[in-house]
C-alpha cells in the first residue's frame, strides 16, 4: 500500500533500461572496432601529439603490457562512469532533482537508448563536477592553483570539448573565492591568470592539431585490437570513427562554426 505510482514506474524504468544496456553492451563488443564512441577513447600520441590522446595512451599502454582487451575495459568503465553519474544525481540532488526526470530520454535514458553512453562526455561531466569540488574547497591560493590547473589540464588533454562548456563555470566559481567585488576588473584579470596554465594547454592543442596528420599510425598502433574485435575480418580494417575525424574535423578558431 506503501508503494507510490512514481516507484512502480522508476522500477520499470530501470529495468528496462538495463535490458537496453545489456543488448548494446553485447553489439558493442561485436561491432566496436567501427564505433566512434570506442576509437573516441583510443585516439593516442602514437601519431604524435593530439588532442584527446591521453587517455588513449594509458589504454595504449596497458594494451601493450597486460595484454588486457581495451574495448572491454572502455565498456566497463563506461558503464561505471554511468551509474556514478546516476548515484551522484540520486544522493547530491535528491530532494531538488526528480527522480523520473533523471531515467527519462533527456536525461541518462539517451545515452542507453542511443548507444551514447560508449563516449567520454559523462567522463567530462564527472570531472566538471569535481572542477567545482575544487573551487568550493578551502584550499589555499598556492595549493589551489596547482590542484585547480592539475586537474583542469588533465581534463583537456582527455578531452578537449570540456573547455568549452566548463571554462565559464570555473571562471565564476574562482570569481565567487575572492569575495572582494568591489575590484571587478582586477578580480576578472587575476582569475584569468590563475587558470592561464590551461588556457595555454587548450591553445597548444588548437595549434598542432591544426596540421595534424598521423591519424594512420593511431589506427595501426591498434592492430592487434582490431583482429580481437574481429578475427573474421583479418586484416583488413578500414581507418574510421573519431580516428579519422582528427584529420577531418580539425579545430581551430576559424571554423569553429563546424
Amino acid at each position: 500500500k506503501n508503494i507510490s505510482f512514481d516507484r512502480i514506474l522508476v522500477l520499470v524504468t530501470c529495468f528496462l533500461l538495463s535490458a537496453i544496456l545489456i543488448r548494446s553492451s553485447i553489439l558493442f563488443l561485436q561491432h566496436s572496432s567501427t564505433s566512434y564512441g570506442l576509437t573516441e577513447w583510443l585516439i593516442n600520441y602514437e601519431g604524435g601529439f593530439t588532442r584527446r590522446g591521453l587517455l588513449g595512451q594509458l589504454l595504449f599502454l596497458v594494451h601493450e603490457n597486460i595484454f588486457l582487451k581495451v574495448n572491454y575495459i572502455v565498456l566497463m568503465l563506461c558503464i561505471f562512469l554511468y551509474l556514478y553519474i546516476f548515484y551522484f544525481f540520486i544522493i547530491k540532488l535528491n530532494k531538488t532533482f526528480p527522480i523520473l526526470f533523471l531515467l527519462s530520454p533527456l536525461m541518462l535514458g539517451m545515452p542507453i537508448l542511443t548507444d551514447f553512453f560508449i563516449r567520454k562526455d559523462i567522463l567530462g561531466l564527472l570531472l566538471l563536477i569535481f572542477l567545482v569540488y575544487i573551487c568550493k574547497s578551502k584550499l589555499k591560493s598556492l595549493n589551489f592553483f596547482i590542484c585547480i590547473n592539475s586537474i583542469y589540464i588533465l581534463s583537456i588533454l582527455v578531452n578537449e570539448t570540456i573547455f568549452f562548456y566548463s571554462f565559464l563555470i570555473i571562471f565564476l566559481f574562482i570569481l565567487e573565492r575572492k569575495k572582494i567585488y568591489e575590484k571587478v576588473l582586477n578580480n576578472i584579470i587575476s582569475t584569468l591568470l590563475i587558470l592561464s596554465p590551461s588556457l595555454i594547454i587548450f591553445l597548444i592543442l588548437i595549434i598542432y592539431n591544426a596540421n595534424f596528420e598521423g591519424s594512420s599510425a593511431i589506427h595501426n598502433s591498434w592492430e592487434n585490437l582490431w583482429s580481437a574485435i574481429s578475427p573474421q575480418d583479418c586484416c583488413d580494417y578500414e581507418m574510421g570513427g573519431e580516428i579519422l575525424a582528427l584529420e577531418n574535423e580539425k579545430i581551430n578558431f576559424f571554423n569553429l562554426y563546424n
